[in-house]
């Protein structure tokens, strides 16, 4: 009896909260996906992110055409060095007003990105408006496309 009342006490959890568990899980580890994939970018962890994209990858800044997986790991290579060599010190890399849209075995993710850093001695703070596409490839969520905008 028991077991029957909990299990109908969770069947009207889940429907009043509007998200089913397979749902919650989802959105719980493509959070933590977004999270690993942030803290891999900040210290350029070339390996880690190449796990967390797609073959397709499509990577979109608000200033310059569209560019391919291959193309933006070789940026990361780039990004690595520099921080490698103390020429970029990246202080904070931050992800805000994260918003999660699941559609399937994919999801529309929005949010605004907060940069700390200072390159060849200059420091800067810089805002950012945006919009990943991340699919499920095999229980892991990888992202699939990329765009931002800088806030002005």
């Amino acid at each position: 009896m028991k077991a029957v009342l909990l299990s109908f006490l969770l069947v009207l959890i889940f429907a009043c909260s509007g998200k089913s568990p397979d749902k919650t899980a989802n959105e719980d580890t493509l959070k933590t996906s977004i999270e690993n994939f942030n803290q891999a970018f900040a210290s350029a962890d070339i390996e880690k992110l190449e796990g967390l994209i797609t073959e397709e990858y499509q990577h979109t800044n608000g200033n310059s055409p569209a560019i391919g997986k291959s193309s933006w790991l070789s940026y990361l290579v780039k990004r690595k060095s520099a921080i490698e060599s103390g020429e970029l010190v990246v202080h904070d890399y931050r992800m805000e007003e994260l918003k999660i849209q699941q559609l399937g075995g994919s999801a529309i993710a929005t949010a605004k990105v907060l940069v700390s850093q200072t390159r060849d001695s200059v420091s800067e703070e810089r805002a950012f408006r945006v919009t990943t596409v991340w699919v499920l490839e095999e229980g892991t969520w990888k992202r699939a496309g990329f765009h931002d905008g800088a806030i002005q």
